[in-house]
């Protein structure tokens, strides 16, 4: 392994002053015996063994680095909780792409609202205009050239070759994205606040409706009062109560189905204190 990759223009030229004959491939190749050579080395070894090589480049994935919808839609660990807990619209990587494509150096909620079609809260589009700031940054001269090549040539059966792999002096853009919600923590923050208070209203507004209830009144066992649970969940009439709860998976989570036993227990606590049997 290296810490650097030959460019396309320098083998060639290797080749050539070596005067050996080279295939590229448009798939890695799966080396069976790998050689501790640099190049040089390996290059004059398979041509000492009158051998001719095979070779194959891999270059930088643009989506590893460039925040983009890609980014937002694939986001996984710290990032991807972070995403749920703020509530960034689903349509946000819509966004993302179509200010990218369309060449926005700063958007606003109008400029927003006419590329998609959808209105995005204050957050995102910080969010938005701080990602358009990054990206235009970003040196995207690296991701151009090459970081990895696998030289090759076949003999007896298997494959001899060496690696070359170099280490992009980019971050990652899930990383680069973290550091720009760590930017706007505070407005984060009040988002987070105003989506708690949301939730505990309508939460709130569900316990009473539950009260009320003969069916939910009637389930007096735990598989019952799941069975109920799934059944208002699902009922677009009353799909409001799904914005009180996290539904990434866009079904009932173990959170609200506490929520089912706690206002059970309420009603039953309501029940004994009226003197009701």
């Amino acid at each position: 392994m290296s810490s650097f990759v030959l460019s396309p223009k320098e083998l060639a030229e290797e080749l050539k002053r070596e005067n050996i004959e080279a295939l590229e491939t448009i798939d890695d190749l799966d080396l069976k015996i790998e050689l501790k050579m640099d190049y040089l080395e390996f290059i004059r070894f398979a041509k000492k063994l009158n051998q001719r090589l095979l070779y194959f480049f891999g270059y930088p994935e643009p989506d590893d680095y460039i925040i983009s919808g890609h980014t937002v839609d694939n986001a996984t660990g710290k990032l991807r909780s972070l995403l749920d807990r703020i509530e960034i619209n689903d349509d946000f990587s819509l966004l993302i792409d179509e200010a990218i494509t369309n060449d926005y150096k700063k958007i606003d909620s109008k400029s927003a609202s006419d590329l998609t079609g959808i209105d995005y809260s204050r957050v995102e589009i910080l969010l938005c205009n701080e990602i358009l700031k990054y990206n235009r940054l970003l040196d995207l001269s690296e991701l151009q050239q090459p970081d990895y090549l696998c030289i090759a040539f076949a003999m007896d059966g298997l494959l001899w070759g060496i690696r070359q792999i170099k280490d992009i002096d980019i971050k990652q853009s899930e990383d680069s994205f973290l550091d720009i919600l760590a930017m706007y923590e505070n407005e984060i923050c009040d988002q987070m606040a105003i989506i708690e208070k949301k939730r505990a209203e309508i939460r709130d507004r569900l316990l009473m409706f539950l009260l009320s209830e003969k069916e939910f009144q009637l389930a007096t066992n735990q598989k019952l009062r799941n069975s109920y649970a799934n059944k208002i969940w699902h009922d677009k009439k009353l799909s409001w109560i799904q914005e009180g709860f996290d539904n990434p998976y866009g079904r009932p989570t173990a959170e609200f189905y506490s929520f089912i036993e706690y206002c059970y227990k309420a009603y039953k606590d309501d029940k004994k204190n009226n003197g009701s049997t």
